[in-house]
């Protein structure tokens, strides 16, 4: 949210103020009753999509509710392992987590023992944010359209290997759609969050790389990765040089959001 320009920067902090007014509003009473920061606990490693939007939020919470608010990174599993550490938090913990669909609403069809169950053990608080997808090489990479990309792999399968910040994400479910969709036998590698991903990416180590739009942008902006396409429904306002997946012959639509939880 806090790369392109100052009305962006506008934008954020409105929209920022906005949620922070209502979530200050519910969350007071309640807070009210324990001494001790709030905390967010995010599932994901620092720098990706859910983290900003996570660090957005506390930067505003905190003066509204006049109480000190820390974001924490508690990555594993895929996101599961936050869910399941605080799923038996007792009413004393000043705690929120921010979730996907990925964590509430995949896992829980996906894993046998998923560990926590989304229903019983969570309460849903507000939405924070939505997100794209977006698929991207290295700006070496010669590929600069979709369809080039696809047809290069499927000429040669074994090449198709998918980055993914995260097993089990958002993004490693849309890198498998686009496999599906395009007939080309995907191989999805997890990292242990998006900085090691595009480093990867940029470094050569992974031909083609799945995260949220929002984290590729700025290293498209700087000329060192290339988005090829974007899964929203019409071309972000921000990139409008990008083209969608429809756009590009495969269709294929795709987004996320990310909420706030408490036990």
């Amino acid at each position: 949210l806090n790369h392109i320009g100052e009305h962006t920067v506008q934008k954020r902090n409105f929209l920022a103020a906005l949620l922070t007014t209502a979530l200050a509003a519910g969350l007071t009473p309640a807070l009210a009753q324990h001494d001790g920061p709030l905390r967010i606990v995010v599932p994901y490693a620092p720098g990706g999509s859910s983290d900003r939007a996570a660090r957005i939020v506390a930067e505003k919470l905190g003066p509204k509710l006049g109480q000190s608010v820390i974001v924490e990174n508690k990555t594993g599993a895929g996101g599961r392992l936050a869910a399941q550490q605080l799923r038996g938090a007792g009413a004393d913990q000043n705690v929120l987590l921010l979730a996907n669909p990925a964590i509430m609403v995949v896992a829980p069809l996906v894993f046998k023992d998923n560990g926590y169950d989304p229903d019983k053990d969570f309460q849903p608080v507000s939405q924070v944010s939505d997100y794209e997808f977006g698929l991207a090489v290295a700006s070496a990479v010669p590929v600069k359209q979709l369809s080039h990309l696809l047809a290069w792999l499927r000429a040669n399968p074994a090449q198709a290997n998918f980055g993914v910040p995260a097993t089990g994400s958002l993004p490693h479910f849309f890198a498998l759609m686009t496999g599906e969709k395009a007939n080309v036998p995907a191989q999805v590698v997890g990292y242990r969050g998006s900085a090691p991903l595009i480093s990867d990416l940029i470094g050569g180590q992974i031909p083609v790389a799945f995260d949220t739009f929002d984290t590729l942008l700025p290293q498209h902006e700087g000329g060192k990765l290339r988005i090829l396409a974007s899964s929203g429904a019409k071309r972000s306002p921000f990139a409008s040089s990008i083209p969608t997946y429809r756009e590009s012959g495969l269709d294929l639509v795709a987004s996320g959001w990310n909420a706030f939880f408490a036990p």
